[in-house]
């Protein structure tokens, strides 16, 4: 049992692809990324023909879903533990969080402060922070690297990296 003076904080350790874009590609489109490795998908002369051009960004749009979901999956039975071993404060590893599933884990969340490691800002990405919250005039740009801190479904802090990460 805690004492009214304590927090209990869950540091979560996590198996995941980075949500960032590394070497020109996203980890999250290539379901066997490895840096320094060519991607899995791409056809071995590096170049997707013309006439195929579509039905691979299909495939790398339902790899990236399917990972997310996966993901998410793995991430709400953490804070289910975590909310059943009575944490209030579960911080996630850098680069675990793709921004695609920060409004499920906001909710998931509840009543937990849930530091949701870094990740990338994609322009697609820039949506998600004001409807989790976020004044608008606040969204970053394009390519920063950002810290989520949700909490009750929604977005209260987005700190901005201080120093960049070296792969």
């Amino acid at each position: 049992m805690s004492s009214p003076r304590s927090t209990r904080v869950a540091v979560v350790q996590l198996d995941y692809h980075p949500a960032a874009v590394l070497e020109m590609r996203s980890p999250l489109e290539d379901p066997l990324f490895e840096i320094g490795k060519p991607d899995s998908i791409m056809p071995s002369d590096g170049r997707v023909p013309p006439a195929l051009e579509e039905r691979h960004l299909a495939l790398q749009r339902r790899i990236r879903k399917v990972y997310c979901e996966q993901l998410l999956g793995r991430l709400k039975a953490i804070l289910a533990a975590c909310r059943d071993w009575g944490v209030r404060v579960v911080v996630l590893p850098e680069y675990s969080v793709p921004w695609d599933v920060l409004p499920e884990l906001a909710a998931a969340g509840g009543e937990m402060v849930v530091v949701a490691g870094t990740h990338q800002v994609e322009r697609t990405a820039r949506a998600v922070y004001p409807r989790l919250g976020w004044p608008e005039e606040q969204v970053p740009v394009n390519g920063t690297a950002v810290c989520p801190v949700l909490f009750r479904g929604r977005l209260v802090g987005l700190q901005a990296k201080l120093k960049p990460a070296k792969p």
